[in-house]
């Protein structure tokens, strides 16, 4: 099998009322509908116990949906199928690897199990190691490879029997913060290669966007919003989703005289500082930090903190008075439901 024809064996994914009620009537997951196509990297981005390894496990057949809920594979009901006959694949934060084994006969474990002939076994396995890069470690033993290697031989071995849709349940959470950033690339660019339909947890929004051809933004066991990173980014549904994906201002304002009070949200990027006049907004710095192709300054605004991005060229010291504008397409307006606060920092 080519890289190429790896696209066939993705399966459509759909899921039907599916939720899931813990003992003592805990709601981990609300009855969820999701519908996935052949091929597609779905990511499910939420804070700690929003419900996406919940709904990760529904898909896999590690736990059944309440009553009433079903998952589908390629339109046939798999809810009664145990996890093993469902052709999926799993790769898990702690890769799971086995430490007596070498990095070829972890990637060939699965392809053993199902009873393939040493010949196709072998051929698959080394076509694979040179796929994620690590050919010339097949007979090295496992716990003798870097973090990222382990990352690749464990995507190897979950793709080696052909899953008919790839589970990812936070592979890249024990990683250092600088391999992670460099392995999130290199994941996505694999998972596209291999064009199989998977799905992603994380709670790492950049990583989310980074990999993801949809993103599912997940809070109290509910989908709030499932689109493009983009979409996500520069059309959040609500003000969680504003303020969980990215750095985002709050400032509180009425859309109209008369209005209920409501929270007026932007992007640092949609800032602009310049000359004062009567359309710009006084405002005095608080700090500048360094980001190399950016400076981004904290601005006290009439007792509030909004961040803003200007060039990393621009001379701006603490305590400067400045004039802000606000790029009116890039404002999203949400109902004032609970206290303007600091903006949340990047990483969730």
């Amino acid at each position: 099998m080519t890289a190429g024809e790896g696209a066939a064996h993705g399966a459509t994914l759909s899921v039907r009322r599916a939720g899931k009620t813990f003992p003592g009537g805990v709601v981990a997951l609300a009855p969820t509908d999701l519908d996935l196509p052949a091929g597609e990297i779905l990511v499910l981005l939420g804070p700690s116990g929003c419900g996406k390894t919940t709904l990760l496990r529904l898909v896999a057949g590690l736990a059944a949906p309440d009553p009433g809920g079903a998952v589908l594979f390629d339109g046939i009901d798999v809810t009664a199928t145990p996890i093993e006959r469902r052709r999926v694949g799993m790769v898990f934060q702690s890769y799971a690897l086995f430490p007596n084994m070498t990095v070829a006969e972890n990637v060939g474990y699965g392809l053993k199990v199902r009873g393939e002939p040493r010949a196709v076994r072998d051929a698959e396995v080394a076509r694979l190691l040179e796929m994620v890069g690590l050919e010339q470690l097949a007979d090295r033993p496992v716990d003798r490879i870097s973090g990222g290697q382990r990352q690749r031989v464990a995507l190897a071995r979950a793709i080696a029997i052909r899953p008919k849709i790839l589970l990812l349940d936070e592979p890249l959470s024990a990683l250092d913060a600088a391999l992670r950033e460099r392995l999130r690339i290199e994941l996505a660019a694999l998972l596209r290669r291999f064009a199989i339909t998977a799905i992603h947890v994380t709670h790492d929004q950049a990583e989310a966007m980074a990999i993801g051809d949809r993103i599912a933004v997940m809070r109290d066991g509910r989908i709030v919003q499932r689109d493009a990173p983009e979409a996500i980014y520069e059309r959040p549904a609500d003000a969680f989703v504003a303020r969980f994906v990215g750095t985002m201002n709050r400032l509180p304002g009425r859309l109209v005289p008369g209005a209920t009070a409501e929270v007026v949200h932007f992007r640092p990027e949609a800032v602009t500082l310049g000359p004062a006049g009567t359309d710009t907004i006084p405002a005095r710095v608080t700090a500048a930090t360094f980001f190399g192709a950016h400076r981004r300054l904290s601005l006290d605004v009439a007792g509030h903190v909004v961040e803003a991005d200007v060039p990393a060229s621009w001379r701006v010291a603490v305590g400067d008075s400045v004039a802000l504008t606000i790029d009116p397409a890039r404002l999203h307006v949400f109902p004032d439901t609970d206290p303007v606060t600091t903006p949340s920092p990047d990483a969730c």
